[in-house]
């Protein structure tokens, strides 16, 4: 659902699992919303093993929902899709009761519609993925088995200076193709 918080409007996930409720710095900065450092960072972790974020900054919102008279407190942290996240103590708050059937948000006894999604052209999704893959098998197959065939150097670089000392880090292999490599090494 869209909500004008700020001077533009976001595009909100209400989710009652979240604990916090946050915006994205790319919204704050379009929005000119002010926000403020804290004065102790902490992590913010998601439900997924291995996602986890830093929060350092915060602020005070108004949106403009029905009967939100005292601004919301938010985090600024980075995720994907949404501009915001209403988590469940806002909700509480805010009497906020997220109606399936009717596809509405009910927040302070005002019913807000949610916003339709249209899965009528998802049809096509097989076709444009096996498209995808076809078009870019080269890249989505992993490491090739065996090393591109050797070619012969035909030009001289003179930038390299004979007096100067630099430090050289040897280039990494995967172990199977460790032979091959040290062949192609032997031949510069």
């Amino acid at each position: 659902m869209f909500t004008k918080v700020g001077k533009i409007k976001a595009w909100v996930l209400w989710d009652s699992e979240s604990t916090n409720t946050n915006i994205t710095p790319s919204y704050a900065q379009v929005a000119e919303i002010p926000i403020s450092q804290l004065s102790k960072e902490y992590i913010l972790q998601l439900g997924t093993v291995g996602s986890r974020s830093t929060v350092k900054f915060g602020t005070y919102l108004n949106p403009d929902l029905p009967e939100c008279v005292k601004p919301i407190y938010v985090d600024v942290a980075n995720f994907d899709y949404y501009d915001m996240i209403i988590g469940t103590p806002t909700m509480l708050a805010n009497k906020v009761l997220l109606d399936f059937d009717k596809s509405q948000v009910i927040f302070n006894g005002i019913a807000i519609p949610a916003v339709e999604v249209d899965l009528s052209d998802t049809d096509d999704i097989p076709d444009l993925w096996q498209n995808w893959y076809n078009n870019y098998q080269d890249i989505v197959n992993g490491t090739p088995d065996k090393l591109l065939p050797f070619q012969d150097v035909n030009h001289e670089i003179h930038l390299i200076d004979e007096s100067k000392q630099y430090k050289y880090h040897f280039p990494k292999c995967p172990n199977s193709l460790h032979s091959q490599f040290h062949e192609k090494c032997e031949q510069y």
